[in-house]
This record gives C-alpha cells, sequence and structure tokens, in this order.
C-alpha cells in the first residue's frame, strides 16, 4: 500500500483516538505514521505535527509537544493555529515573551480570530502590560462579542488599575453571558471589596460558593469581607471552610488567626500562626503576628524573639521594631525599647504615632522635655490629635507649668476629647494655681462621668473642701477614692491628715499604718513611696499625741 495512503490512515486513526480521549494510543499511532517519512502531502504532516504536540501538551511533555509545533511550522509556516498553539505550549511554560511573540504571528498571519487577541491579553497580564492586555480584550471583543472570557479577562486587568468601576462594568456582561460562571461572580466580589462594599461583595461571593462550593478562595474572600464588617466569628467559619478544602496555605491560617486575636482568642490564635509558620517559615508577618498575640497573654520574653525573627527576615519593617519596642517597654527594658521606636521613626518619620508612642516611654521614665519633642512632632504630624495635647499637658505638669498644661487640655477639650481623664488633670493643674473652684468644677465634670476611674479626682477634691472648711465633704472624698482603689497609698495619707486635724488620732494611726504596709507589701506601689516618709513621720507625731492624750487621762484619774 501507498506510503502516503497509509499515513493518511494512521493519522486518521490517531484522530479518532484523540477524539475519544485515547490519548496514549493516538500519540502511538501519530509517531508511527511520521516515522513513514513522508514529505508529502506538506499540510497534512504539518497538520500531524500540530496534532502530536497538542497530545504530548496534555500529557504533560510541554518540551516534546513545542518541538513537535516547531517542526509543524518549520512545514507549514503560514498556518495561525500553529504560531498560537506555541505561543500557548510556551506561555504555560512560563515563556511568556516566546509566547507573545508566537501570539504575534498568529494574529499577523489571521487578524480576525478573536481567541487569539484574548490569549495574547492574558499573556501580557503575566507580563505586567496591563495598558496593552486591555486593549487586545477590546479587539477580541470587537471581534466576537459574546464571548463572555473576554470582558472577564478586562475586568480583571481594570482591577490592577484599580478602576474597579469599570471592571465591574466588565464582570456585569459577563455575568449576563454567562451566569453560572462562578469565577465571574469572585471577580466582581473582589471588585466590589476593593470600593468597600462589602455587603455586596459578599452576596457575589455567597453565588459564587452556591455555583462551586469546592474552591476555597471563594470561602477566604468572603472571610475579607466578613472581617472589615467586624464579623469575626462568621469570617473564621469561611477561614475553617477554607481550610478543610485546602489545608496547605499558610495564608488561611495566618487571616484566621487574625480574626481569633480580635475575639479575644489569643492562644487559639497563636495555634493557627504556628501552622502558617510551619507551612511558610519565611514570612515576617506570621512571625510579628504571633508575636502581638503572645504579648496580649503578657508572654512579652516569647513575644520578642517572634519579632526578633521577623526583623531578621524584613529588617527594614518599622511595625516589627514597633512592636518589640512594646513589649521591651512591658519588661521595663526602657532603653532598648526607646532604640526600637527610634527604629521605627528612621524608617517612617512621617507617622505621628511613633512620636507619640516614644513621648509615652519618655513621660513614663520621667524625662518630661523629651517627652515633650515628641508630642511637639506627633502634633505636627497630626495637629488635631488630642491625645498628644492631653500628654504633652501632663508632662508640662511634672515640670510645674501649670498654665501651659491648662492650655494643653483646654486644646485637647476643644478637638472633643471629653474624657473624665482631661477634666481631672485640669482640675488638678488648676488646684496648684489655687483656682479652687475652677478646679471643682472640672473635677465634678471628671467624676461625673466616670465615678470609679476618679481615685485620683476624689483626692483632690477632698483636698479642696478640706482647705474651704468642708471637713465632711472631704471626708466623704477620701473615703470614695480608698473605696475604688484600695491600694491608694495617698488616699490613707490624706484621710489620715483630716483625721489628725479633727483629733481623731487612733483612726487616723491606722490609716497611717495601712498606708505603710501597703508600700512593704506591694512591690508594684514602689511609684507611691514618696508617701512614705510622710506617713512615717505622721504616725509619729500621732503616738506622740495619743500618748501625750493618755499621759494627761492618767493624771486627772489620779
Amino acid at each position: 500500500m501507498n506510503k502516503v495512503i497509509i499515513f493518511k490512515n494512521l493519522v486518521e486513526s490517531a484522530e479518532g483516538a484523540y477524539k475519544g480521549e485515547n490519548y496514549l494510543k493516538a500519540l502511538q499511532l501519530l509517531y508511527k505514521a511520521l516515522s513513514l517519512g513522508c514529505t508529502f502531502p506538506e499540510r497534512e504532516i504539518a497538520e500531524a505535527y500540530q496534532l502530536r504536540g497538542i497530545i504530548n501538551f496534555k500529557l504533560g511533555d510541554i518540551d516534546r509537544s513545542i518541538d513537535d509545533l516547531n517542526e509543524s511550522i518549520l512545514i507549514n509556516p503560514k498556518d495561525d493555529l500553529s504560531f498560537y498553539l506555541l505561543g500557548l505550549f510556551e506561555s504555560s511554560n512560563s515563556k511568556y515573551k516566546e509566547g507573545l511573540n508566537n501570539f504575534d504571528k498568529a494574529i499577523k498571519l489571521n487578524p480576525n480570530e478573536s481567541d487569539y487577541f484574548n490569549i495574547r491579553g492574558e499573556t501580557k497580564q503575566f507580563l505586567d502590560q496591563y495598558d496593552e492586555a486591555i486593549k487586545d480584550f477590546n479587539k477580541a471583543i470587537k471581534l466576537n462579542p459574546n464571548e463572555p472570557d473576554y470582558f472577564n479577562n478586562r475586568g480583571e486587568s481594570n482591577q490592577f488599575f484599580a478602576k474597579d468601576d469599570e471592571a465591574i462594568k466588565d464582570f456585569d456582561k459577563a455575568i449576563e453571558l454567562n451566569p453560572n460562571e462562578s469565577d465571574y461572580l469572585n471577580n466582581r466580589g473582589i471588585s466590589k471589596f476593593s470600593l468597600h462594599q462589602y455587603d455586596e461583595a459578599i452576596k457575589d461571593f455567597d453565588k459564587a460558593i452556591e455555583l462551586n462550593p469546592n474552591e476555597p478562595d471563594y470561602f477566604y474572600n468572603r472571610s475579607r469581607s466578613r472581617w472589615l464588617l467586624e464579623q469575626y466569628d462568621e469570617a473564621i467559619k469561611d477561614y475553617d471552610k477554607a481550610i478543610e478544602i485546602n489545608p496547605n496555605d499558610p495564608v488561611y491560617f495566618y487571616n484566621r488567626g487574625r480574626s481569633k486575636s480580635l475575639l479575644d482568642q489569643y492562644d487559639e490564635a497563636i495555634k493557627d500562626f504556628d501552622k502558617a509558620i510551619e507551612l511558610n517559615p519565611n514570612d515576617p508577618d506570621y512571625f510579628n503576628n504571633r508575636g502581638m498575640s503572645k504579648s496580649l497573654l503578657d508572654q512579652y520574653d516569647e513575644a520578642i524573639k517572634d519579632f526578633d525573627k521577623a526583623i531578621e527576615l524584613n529588617p527594614n519593617e518599622s511595625n516589627y521594631f514597633y512592636n518589640r519596642g512594646i513589649s521591651r517597654f512591658s519588661l521595663h527594658q526602657y532603653d532598648e525599647a526607646i532604640k526600637d521606636i527610634d527604629r521605627t521613626i528612621y524608617f517612617d518619620p512621617d507617622c505621628y504615632e511613633y512620636y507619640e508612642r516614644r513621648g509615652d516611654f519618655y513621660f513614663v521614665i520621667g524625662e518630661y522635655f523629651e517627652a515633650i519633642e515628641d508630642y511637639d512632632k506627633a502634633i505636627d504630624l497630626d495637629p488635631s490629635n488630642s491625645y498628644c495635647y492631653t500628654s504633652r499637658g501632663e508632662s508640662k505638669f511634672y515640670l510645674n507649668k501649670y498654665k501651659e498644661a491648662i492650655r494643653d487640655y483646654d486644646i485637647a477639650i476643644d478637638y472633643g476629647y471629653n474624657d473624665a481623664e482631661v477634666f481631672a488633670l485640669r482640675g488638678f493643674a488648676k488646684f496648684e494655681l489655687m483656682q479652687y473652684d475652677a478646679s471643682l468644677k472640672d473635677l465634678d465634670n471628671s467624676i461625673k462621668k466616670n465615678k470609679e476611674y476618679n481615685s485620683n479626682a476624689y483626692i483632690i477634691r477632698g483636698n479642696i473642701f478640706k482647705i474651704k472648711g468642708c471637713y465632711h465633704l472631704a471626708m466623704l472624698d477620701y473615703d470614695k477614692a480608698i473605696k475604688y482603689d484600695s491600694n491608694l497609698v495617698k488616699g490613707f495619707y490624706y484621710r489620715a491628715l483630716l483625721k489628725k486635724l479633727q483629733k481623731n488620732f487612733k483612726d487616723a494611726l491606722i490609716d497611717c499604718t495601712h498606708g505603710l504596709l501597703l508600700i512593704y507589701k506591694d512591690s508594684s506601689l514602689d511609684h507611691q513611696k514618696e508617701f512614705y516618709d510622710q506617713l512615717f513621720d505622721l504616725k509619729s507625731e500621732l503616738l506622740k499625741n495619743i500618748r501625750s492624750k493618755s499621759y494627761k487621762q492618767l493624771h486627772l484619774k489620779i
């Protein structure tokens, strides 16, 4: 039998096997046909190489599929389909530039095939050439306005440029043409998410999940919308489902951990961060977030180890230094904590929060001038920051700059900071300036806003009542101060002074003794040791008074 006829019969049988998805048999038949060494008919020989290339590609042998397509083109360089397929195979092998070159040739040979423009556009997306990709999708849509994939692909490119309104129009059209494709709904949900339309985005993700409940990313995307709506429990359920479908994606564990931490489930959050780190030990955010959870559990040493690792992986992220600084400060490692905040400011000198925090650190260690400098800088960056005005005012208070402190408190209140604290602080400053009536007004306002917070406010108001001779009201305030803070040493001191003034020496002595015992027993009250000498001296004086009174009573009896 003629070799050409045998060749044609073998190729025809291979085509039948290919259509029946019996790829191995088809491949065997094509190898046999092409081994005959026929040189004619050239077109059919080229098509045989083309088909063998397609089959090799389906069987995962990309190199051989590319070799076959090159052979086909060598025989028939006018076949646009061979260039298209070669480009497709190269692109699938991440050879995008080579693929692009072959799509160009396919389009030059056949400029009326919409799929060629579409696949060239997709390849340009991989090369981040989104502007050019959109041009190709426009051409594909012009040639065939009834193909939903073209609109979907153009929508994805518009997403890259944050043109989500335009993207949604494209996804709308894709969904109109094919309402049962879950990816289109998912993509539209992503654009709505980017536009902060979280409820609408969830509706799209719901529909995508209904169409395809086995795609973990749909659950993940829905969880992100729920997370931003502060629906953390619902978000966790979506992460659970995504993990059930794909337990090997660290991002799912990481984000579930973040949700749990926002629900104060820090131990459970740490377990998720552990798993995320196990799956990907090179992401610094995983260590950083685990460190934050440990810090919130007061596990500061362990938290610092995580922040150290995050910094090792990315030494240019300011937040990692910031978080480590917070933990170090909690361990009273003040110098090291300030160095970490210095580093955050080096990386991000325009973030007011970093100056605010360093100012807080300086304030706690009594470096009030340095604290004021940082609060000044924070206020320059955020002029309506009522917290910094309040904190700067408090620093000035401790430098005995009471009038300047009051001005800062006034500004904080003008900016809407109406917390009990700021009125109490302003009241304290006015007390030091002996503006007793004005101080009383602020202290009354503070106590009205928060009765239990204001132990110190009760003390100062009690002192004013005492100065005014209203001993009964003063005693009531000292009693309340001690009621709301039983460790308030100065509460016992001032109440003892008032009882001494009322010649109730024995009860005054009891208060003195109680205050001294608090300082002896509780090291956390070291900051109140300033009252130790005053309490000791008062106790000595009271004992003398009690002994003198007892002597007089004994003399009278004799």
